[in-house]
């Protein structure tokens, strides 16, 4: 469960670090403390759990601010096919992670991001392919015009 809530909270692009400091006695040394991971040992810490609230009201609110966009990102299905162009295109780089290399490292090169840039408009153009070949198998005039000349360039 805790895991799932730290999650959420850094979808939300909200920071869940918490920067604490030792007593002097200790040391004094300063360290930043995921507060949502050591929700139970706050008290251990002498953390209040304050900041912890504060997080959690800051990512509610986020979400709260995003239903609208969600709601349209829902029935987008230009949204959904760019998730699985996505998810197409990182097929590479997830298996050269699980090989043993740093896949993550290497998308972020010259040569993987012009992989992805070069796969990822194949994929958008045959799904606009896809996508046309469908609305003319089932004879419909309701095609948009750009979608219709694409089509007939090609």
């Amino acid at each position: 469960m805790v895991q799932n809530i730290e999650f959420y909270v850094s979808q939300s692009d909200t920071s869940d670090s918490y920067q604490y400091r030792a007593s002097l006695v200790a040391g004094g040394y300063i360290q930043n403390i995921p507060l949502i991971q050591n929700i139970f040992s706050l008290v251990d810490h002498k953390i209040s759990y304050l900041p912890l609230i504060d997080i959690l009201e800051r990512s509610l609110s986020d979400y709260r601010n995003d239903i609208p966009s969600a709601w349209v990102r829902t029935f987008n299905p230009f949204y959904w096919l760019g998730l699985l162009i996505s998810a197409i295109v990182n097929i590479p780089f997830k298996l050269l992670t699980s090989s043993g290399f740093k896949g993550e490292n290497i998308s972020q090169t010259l040569f993987g991001k012009l992989f992805i840039f070069i796969f990822k408009g194949f994929f958008w153009l045959l799904g606009l392919f896809i996508a046309g070949y469908i609305a003319k198998f089932i004879q419909t005039d309701e095609i948009p015009p750009f979608v219709k000349k694409i089509f007939e360039l090609i």
